[in-house]
């Protein structure tokens, strides 16, 4: 294992026991195929522990640092997820309209999650309590630190990376994709203030095949919504966040992901 990817697959293996093939994992190769986005572009991983640790802390770490999610299904077969570069209509699982739908809820991200600048420090010496490297990432493309005011000495993340060693980002995460590496990653969900929705389903027929890692629409055709979003419109592509059902409907919070 030489990937955060195959590592954390190999640990859910060693020690849990669960194991299946590349074909029966959701989003392994088909769909989102994370293969290629974090082995084939490989984020790769240095990692070491000389102590017993807890499992679920390790992976969670994995996950983390190497910018996916691992779940089971309803089936209990597993899947993986991530956030992929851009977005097109053959994403979408869903389009809702104000016919599917009932007690919309439109918010925005809270100002707190904001992220626009990183100092990161990667490749733990593995002798040493330091790093080796160290990067620090600014959008300077998209320059949300001037839009929102923020002032030079506020709103900085430090991030200590202790497994991922080749894969922290672009210096400027707004000049290439958001994939390149962990910076461009998260600016990508955190770097700017992004729409929440949140409403119940109760077209069963749209609703009752959804699951959280799903994308979806709300239909911008004039007419459809009941209102337009902070003035906006419904363009945008949002990922389910959280998922609950109940007979005859099914409730969900997405996320505004491109």
């Amino acid at each position: 294992a030489s990937t955060g990817l195959e590592a954390h697959r190999d640990l859910l293996n060693r020690f849990a026991g669960w194991d299946a093939a590349d074909s029966a994992i959701y989003n392994w190769d088909d769909d989102l195929d994370i293969e290629a986005a974090r082995i084939t572009s490989a984020w790769n991983i240095r990692w070491w522990e000389q102590e017993p640790v807890e499992l679920k802390k390790i992976l969670d770490r994995i996950q983390y640092e190497f910018g996916f999610i691992f779940k089971f299904r309803h089936d209990g077969s597993g899947s993986y997820w991530y956030i992929k570069n851009s977005y097109a209509s053959g994403d979408v699982a869903q389009t809702l309209k104000k016919d599917d739908i009932t007690n919309l809820q439109i918010n925005n991200t809270p100002f707190s999650e904001l992220i626009t600048k990183m100092e990161i420090n990667y490749e733990k010496h593995a002798a040493e309590n330091r790093y080796m490297s160290n990067l620090t990432a600014v959008d300077i493309t998209n320059n949300q630190r001037t839009t929102w005011n923020i002032l030079a000495k506020e709103n900085i993340a430090s991030i200590d990376m202790d497994m991922n060693v080749n894969k922290p980002g672009n210096a400027n995460p707004g000049g290439g994709d958001p994939n390149d590496g962990f910076a461009d990653y998260y600016m990508n969900i955190f770097g700017d203030v992004k729409k929440t929705i949140s409403c119940d389903i109760v077209n069963p027929a749209k609703g009752y095949n959804l699951e959280t890692g799903d994308i979806i629409q709300f239909s911008n055709t004039a007419g459809a919504m009941p209102v337009d979003p902070f003035g906006d419109n419904w363009a945008d592509y949002y990922i389910i966040e959280d998922l609950k059902r109940s007979p005859g409907n099914v409730s969900i919070t997405a996320r505004e992901v491109g």
